[in-house]
């Protein structure tokens, strides 16, 4: 109700900016005050008119990509059904995407914090292959880019717009045009340049993997720029960083995937032994299958199914009762029907009783 009243032209910003950071945190608190905030009064609408109605104000404009953000979020387990993907497409209907990109073009884009809050807001939006398309119409991908390469000094930029590259990455088109315009280079340096921001790091591993899915061509790209020893350090580096492990195993399986030619160099930098310890980490599950899919690509043995253990497991153990108990057999064979073809069985031999 605060930022729907405050919301128009002539309303106090700073108002209008204490509402929208108390939104924020009120929506980071649980899911379903992200849903009763977006479905019941509207507030992703708000916050989307924000960007175009105070587009000149930095202080106001901020809290609104926070609440943007906010409301895309699926990260509370407490919750059986996220609507994080929804209010994302949501937002976008709204027209937020050339409101943002808009923002990334104008003077305040001049300051590093700012543009890593855009790009970090146009990353949580980019979450279908229509909206990569329609983002890489917009010359979304030359600017973010261009917005890595100013500020790749700043590893809060080059996180967020590393992030933005690996999410629009997956949209084939999108990809190629990416390497197309060195955008790999790009985010190589980064990764130089910032080898101890895990985050960064790993969004970096992410971008360059999905860049290499099914993408042959630029598998030798990013290799030639220094792609595999930058993501080989940066694996083993950040080894225990959660995302670091799901991400760098896929991007070492699509780099090799179709380029065989690559399997030895990333041997070389030694990335088995780390997909080895994932794999023995996690004796099953996602993370698991994913290690070794990557080990397998690499052409590096690996055990499919448990090894035989000493034991007989329950599938191969007959039920064969007490050894010392009592004999229902015994008991079968003096039953008159027992006894009956027995004595038929006989007969039919000719031995007579």
């Amino acid at each position: 109700v605060c930022v729907r009243t405050y919301a128009p032209a002539g309303s106090q910003p700073a108002t209008l900016r204490a509402a929208l950071l108390a939104t924020r945190a009120a929506m980071l608190v649980h899911e379903q005050h992200r849903h009763l905030f977006v479905g019941s009064t509207g507030m992703l609408k708000v916050a989307v008119g924000v960007l175009e109605t105070w587009a000149a104000d930095t202080h106001v404009v901020l809290p609104a990509c926070g609440v943007t953000r906010a409301a895309t979020l699926a990260d509370d387990s407490r919750a059986r059904v996220s609507k994080g993907l929804e209010h994302a497409k949501a937002a976008v209907e709204l027209g937020a995407l050339p409101l943002l990109l808009s923002l990334l073009q104008s003077p305040m884009s001049g300051t590093k914090h700012v543009v890593a809050e855009l790009l970090g807001t146009l990353s949580r939006l980019t979450v279908t292959d229509a909206i990569c398309a329609q983002l890489a119409n917009m010359d979304a991908l030359k600017l973010a880019i261009a917005k890595l390469g100013d500020h790749v000094t700043d590893a809060a930029v080059a996180k967020q717009a590393c992030f933005f590259l690996a999410n629009i990455s997956g949209n084939d088109k999108c990809k190629t045009s990416i390497v197309q315009a060195s955008g790999h280079v790009a985010v190589v340096q980064a990764m130089l340049l910032h080898p101890n921001h895990a985050g960064m790091q790993t969004d970096a591993v992410a971008a360059l993997g999905n860049m290499a899915l099914r993408m042959p061509t630029n598998c030798v790209a990013i290799a030639e720029a220094g792609g595999l020893v930058a993501i080989a350090n940066a694996f083993v580096q950040h080894l225990n960083y959660p995302r670091m492990q799901s991400k760098g195993c896929l991007a070492i399986r699509n780099l090799v995937g179709r380029n065989d030619e690559l399997r030895q160099p990333l041997l070389d930098l030694g990335v088995e032994q780390p997909l080895r310890t994932i794999l023995h980490g996690y004796p099953d599950g996602q993370m698991h299958n994913m290690a070794k899919a990557a080990l397998r690509e690499l052409h590096c043995s690996i055990s499919m199914q448990e090894g035989f253990t000493g034991e007989l497991g329950n599938a191969f153990q007959l039920d064969q009762g007490d050894l010392n108990g009592e004999s229902h057999w015994d008991k079968f064979l003096e039953t008159p029907e027992a006894q009956a073809a027995m004595k038929a069985e006989m007969a039919a031999m000719g031995i007579k009783v």
